[in-house]
């Protein structure tokens, strides 16, 4: 590094960071390049090298770019030893799951080079380990972004409480955070609003732009947009794959105008306690997904005045694990099925439960037998998912 520092440009070059992500980091207060040239250019000094280090290995560990701010404001943050070494375990940790499944697979070379024929348990045991060591805990949108839309589309049974919910937003910019491909920002655009997906796929920006629905890229729990910026907002099945739904909620919140609306569909975690049948077919997914999910009263709670009513699938256009359950002979189609984070996410880590589950639910739609029967009150009472309403006042 020069005596002037690195130049926004440089260090995105040098970490892999885009230019976009450092300029939000900036304006978060979060990293920031404390120099200037003489020209007036911004530079990166070693102080400002370390603090970006420090972020990116909270992020690493978990941790939301809020939780991340929090950590490093805190007047006991971590030194940077202290740090080195909480990495160094993760990626031991990391190591230890990799070696051990090194030993398995060389169990399993040692085997077929005798002429023994491996358990078909233990090819799948591999198969899952190997897989899950190599995808992130949450579900991977890169490479479903190319086909998300030949089997996901903006329903009807969605797309029309939202548009009541927004009712009498003091303007027609709307943001649709987490709006992935854009379906429901072009049906909202085609309903009169101006709107924008903000989301942190590019892969998924890119198929909403093909539609010619503007795009930001950004996180939702630190919106890269100013205070007081946006009419109306949107979170349509999404809270659950933020990691900190809170802040989610705040900075929606917070980049509304007064008498702005927040409108949020999705499952709570009432439905997945009782509504969503799936979880009686496939039962190592319970605990992920309600560890992911609020309850309909935390999320009510956390901004006053949240209303909460229930909405009912009559179409698969969304193709949602809520309407899925709506319609379970959907579940049997693999290529609907496999467009959802909750059957990406078992195929992923449990195959064996995913095939033994899939053969009982043909089993019993073959003797009528109505998976949705036993939860029916449940579904009556929750819906198959929640509309939440929230209008921003003063």
């Amino acid at each position: 590094m020069g005596d002037e520092g690195l130049s926004v440009g440089q260090m995105a070059a040098a970490t892999g960071l885009s230019v976009r992500m450092l300029h939000h980091y900036d304006r978060l207060g979060l990293v920031s390049a404390s120099a200037r040239t003489t020209a007036g250019h911004r530079r990166y000094l070693p102080a400002d090298i370390d603090r970006l280090y420090r972020v990116q290995a909270l992020r690493g560990l978990g941790m939301s770019l809020r939780e991340a701010a929090e950590a490093l404001a805190h007047s006991r943050s971590e030194s940077l030893p202290e740090l080195v070494v909480r990495q160094l375990e993760q990626v031991r940790s990391d190591i230890a799951d990799r070696e051990a499944l090194l030993r398995r697979l060389e169990q399993l070379r040692a085997g077929s080079a005798e002429g023994i024929t491996a358990p078909d348990g233990d090819l799948i045991s591999a198969i899952a380990a190997m897989t899950a060591l190599d995808q992130d805990l949450q579900h991977d949108y890169r490479e479903q972004s190319g086909r998300y839309d030949q089997t996901r589309g903006a329903s009807p049974s969605i797309l029309d409480p939202i548009a009541r919910a927004l009712e009498g937003a003091p303007g027609d910019r709307l943001l649709d955070v987490g709006g992935g491909t854009g379906n429901y920002a072009a049906a909202l655009r085609d309903r009169g609003w101006k709107t924008v997906v903000v989301d942190v796929s590019p892969e998924m920006r890119e198929q909403a732009e093909a539609k010619g629905v503007e795009t930001v890229d950004g996180d939702a729990t630190a919106l890269p947009l100013p205070d007081a910026s946006a009419d109306a907002v949107v979170m349509i099945s999404m809270l659950h794959q933020v990691s900190d739904w809170r802040a989610a909620l705040d900075e929606a919140a917070r980049v509304l105008r007064p008498g702005g609306r927040l409108a949020v569909m999705g499952l709570a975690a009432d439905h997945l306690r009782d509504v969503t049948w799936v979880f009686d077919l496939f039962p190592s997914a319970r605990s992920f997904a309600l560890d992911r999910r609020p309850t309909l009263s935390d999320m009510v709670a956390h901004l006053p005045g949240t209303t909460a009513e229930p909405m009912y699938f009559t179409d698969l256009l969304d193709a949602s694990i809520g309407a899925l359950c709506a319609f379970p002979e959907a579940v049997l189609d693999e290529r609907t099925r496999r467009q959802t984070s909750f059957f990406g996410r078992l195929e992923r880590d449990n195959p064996a439960e995913l095939a033994l589950g899939l053969a009982r639910l043909r089993q019993m739609l073959e003797e009528e037998d109505d998976p949705r029967l036993p939860r029916r009150e449940a579904r009556e009472r929750l819906g198959d998912a929640s509309i939440l309403r929230w209008t921003k006042n003063g």
